[in-house]
């Protein structure tokens, strides 16, 4: 009896083995979704270098508008000086031609 038993559990083993059998590989399946896992990486990554990119894109636009606005400054004060010292020098030519006139 005991033999029996084990030759009927050893035929069940045997036949359910048979009907689950080993899992389908889905071979799409599982390139889809490395796809889309490599997919997302690259495109965080991508996010990441393009937002390092900007930060540092910014700060050199900064420093560019910091330096034109000396240069501007610089410019700016250095024609008022000209200006001025054109004004006084026209005012006494103009002194100077009223002055010959009126003699």
């Amino acid at each position: 009896m005991g033999f029996a038993f084990a030759a009927l559990l050893a035929a069940t083993l045997l036949a359910h083995g048979f009907e689950a059998g080993p899992a389908a590989v889905d071979a799409a399946q599982i390139e889809n979704q490395v796809e889309s896992r490599v997919n997302a990486r690259v495109l965080a990554a991508i996010n990441e270098a393009q937002f390092r990119q900007e930060g540092e894109f910014a700060k050199v636009l900064n420093a560019k508008q910091s330096r034109f606005e000396a240069h501007r400054q610089a410019a700016l004060a250095s024609f008022q000086q000209v200006d001025e010292y054109y004004r006084q020098k026209i005012a006494r030519l103009v002194v100077a031609s009223n002055e010959a006139h009126g003699k």
